[in-house]
C-alpha cells in the first residue's frame, strides 16, 4: 500500500504574507483584498475570507502595519537625529573658528600695543565689537554643546553679560594698567 502525501492544493503562506505584509513593486507597498487573492491564486472567494477570519488575517495586517509605521518612524527619529549631530558638530566648529579670528585679533592688538611703547591702543569700538562677536560665537558653540546661552540673575531676567566694567577690565587686562574704555593710561 502506497503512502499518499497530500500536497496543499493553494499556496496558503504566500496568500496569507501577501494579505498580511503587502505586495511590493519598484514603486510602493500594496495590500490586496481577499477578493483579489482569490482571483489571483485561485482558491473560492467564500473559502478564501472563512480561512482569513479563522486564522485571525485582518488583526496580523493591523500589527503589522502598525510595526512597519512604528518602524519607519523610528527610522526618521533616528536620521533627524543624525542631522542634528552634524549640524551641531558644525555650529561647534564655527564657533572654534571664530573665537580664534576674535583671539588673533586680540593677540595681534596686544602685540602692536607693546611693540609702539604704549602709544598704539585698540580702540574702544574695535573692542566692544570684538567682544560681542566673542558672545555671539560663545552661545554659538554653547547652543551646540547643548548648554544655556544665558546667565541669569535671581529674579529671572537675562544677565548682561558685556557690561561697561567688563569692556573695562578687558583693556586692562589687554594692556597691563588701570582699566580704561578709552585705552591705555597716558
Amino acid at each position: 500500500m502506497a503512502v499518499r502525501i497530500r500536497t496543499a492544493k493553494y499556496p496558503w503562506d504566500n496568500i496569507r504574507s501577501a494579505y498580511v505584509e503587502g505586495i511590493r513593486n519598484e514603486h510602493e507597498l500594496r495590500y490586496p483584498t481577499l477578493e483579489e487573492l482569490a482571483h489571483d491564486y485561485g482558491p473560492d472567494p467564500a473559502h478564501l475570507r472563512r480561512r482569513a477570519s479563522a486564522e485571525g488575517w485582518a488583526e496580523q495586517r493591523k500589527m503589522y502595519q502598525k510595526k512597519l509605521d512604528e518602524a519607519r518612524q523610528d527610522e526618521k527619529v533616528s536620521a533627524l537625529a543624525r542631522e542634528a549631530v552634524k549640524f551641531d558638530q558644525e555650529c561647534l566648529e564655527l564657533a572654534r573658528v571664530g573665537m580664534n579670528h576674535v583671539r588673533g585679533h586680540f593677540l595681534a592688538a596686544q602685540d602692536k600695543f607693546k611693540n609702539s611703547n604704549g602709544k598704539e591702543a585698540m580702540a574702544a569700538t574695535m573692542l566692544e565689537r570684538l567682544s560681542r562677536a566673542a558672545e555671539r560665537y560663545q552661545k554659538v558653540g554653547r547652543l551646540a554643546l547643548g548648554e544655556p546661552t544665558e546667565h541669569s540673575r535671581e529674579d529671572g531676567a537675562p544677565e548682561n553679560v558685556i557690561t561697561d566694567e567688563a569692556v573695562k577690565a578687558a583693556f586692562g587686562a589687554l594692556y597691563g594698567n588701570k582699566p580704561s574704555a578709552e585705552g591705555p593710561a597716558e
